[in-house]
């Protein structure tokens, strides 16, 4: 029986292990987190670093290479010594870790059950692929990087972002942007912002890297409203929007975009038109002109922001069908019942105890 999980994150991911842990707390599960960014060493980031770097570009060292990779003070070493003395402190039951986060394979193995998930993007599966072995299963946010993982041996699947209904969701009071994004700078994505305000200059952005890139161009910069945005004020700002914009940061495996970032469900969920470009999963999900709008190019984002902006009526029709849909499909309690069973599975399959 599960009874203690311990999710081993970095801090980007802090807002989702904090939706993710209640869903389990909900299911009497105690959860532990293990926010692995805490954990770093002032003689890495400074002195470590800089070696690394120099002997890299002098090509004294391959890029693949660290002289310090035996060090106890490098990063990855130091947070594995910090999440071993957590696990053995808190004893759990299962470890998920969730990749990105670099712990070393031997500080995993010390867990009887462990699982990852890749949330990284799907055009970085060989960084994945050399870890498959170190876990009993492997959960990826893109489909197309499962099916590659269970094609060569490995037990594996998919699991999607979720949504917390309790902090997404819609708000009294009418929009005051046309159109919202939130989201680090881009070449592509300035170019899609730059679209947007062909059709309205009433546009708000939060992100980081965009004032720095925009200083030359008013209209976007005019746009900019912060460089942050954190996750207890993303309802509110969803609310403030009459669409928002989704455009995801990854590229695309085998030619096809895979995977869906949270966005394609929290700004549903907050009773907002979501309008956000393809990918395998949102097309098989979701249906564009139903509950959300999907475009595939430039010049169909613009058509469909235009449609959108210019008749009230249907995009309401279509958020609140959205809505309706993401509430019923995908929560954080539907997906820790999902990794819940999978533990099941393993100890049934393995006899972990």
């Amino acid at each position: 029986m599960l009874k203690r999980i311990l999710l081993c994150h970095d801090a980007s991911l802090a807002p989702i292990m904090t939706y993710l842990s209640t869903a389990f707390e909900r299911q009497g599960i105690c959860a532990c987190c293990f926010d692995s960014s805490l954990y770093t060493t002032w003689i890495d980031k400074v002195l470590f670093k800089f070696i690394n770097k120099q002997a890299h570009n002098f090509r004294i060292l391959p890029k693949s290479a660290n002289f310090f990779e035996n060090s106890p003070w490098n990063h990855q070493n130091y947070r594995s010594r910090k999440l071993k003395e957590r696990i053995d402190q808190f004893q759990p039951d299962l470890l998920l870790v969730i990749r990105g986060t670099t712990i070393n394979r031997e500080v995993i193995e010390a867990v009887p059950c462990r699982m990852a998930w890749w949330v990284e993007g799907d055009d970085r599966y060989d960084e994945a692929q050399s870890e498959l072995p170190w876990f009993q299963h492997y959960f990826f946010l893109h489909k197309t990087l499962a099916v590659q993982a269970q094609q060569e041996g490995y037990s594996a699947s998919h699991l999607a972002h979720a949504v917390d209904l309790d902090v997404f969701k819609p708000l009294p009071g009418a929009p005051e942007y046309d159109v919202g994004f939130v989201g680090a700078w881009s070449q592509q994505r300035a170019q899609y912002m730059l679209d947007a305000l062909q059709v309205t200059n009433n546009i708000a952005i939060f992100g980081p890297r965009w004032l720095r890139r925009a200083w030359r161009k008013p209209k976007l910069l005019r746009a900019i409203k912060g460089s942050y945005l954190p996750a207890q004020k993303l309802s509110a700002f969803y609310n403030a929007c009459k669409i928002v914009i989704n455009l995801t940061q990854w590229g695309t495996h085998a030619g096809i975009r895979s995977g869906m970032t949270m966005r394609v469900f929290e700004v549903p969920a907050s009773g907002r038109l979501l309008l956000t470009d393809s990918s395998k999963e949102t097309e098989e999900a979701l249906k564009d002109g139903q509950n959300v709008a999907i475009f595939h190019n430039r010049q169909e984002f613009i058509e469909k922001l235009k449609c959108y902006l210019n008749d009230d009526e249907l995009r309401e029709r279509v958020a609140a069908q959205g809505h309706q849909k993401i509430i019923s499909w995908r929560t954080y309690d539907l997906m820790a019942q999902e990794i819940i069973d999978t533990y099941r599975r393993i100890i049934q399959q393995e006899g972990v105890i």
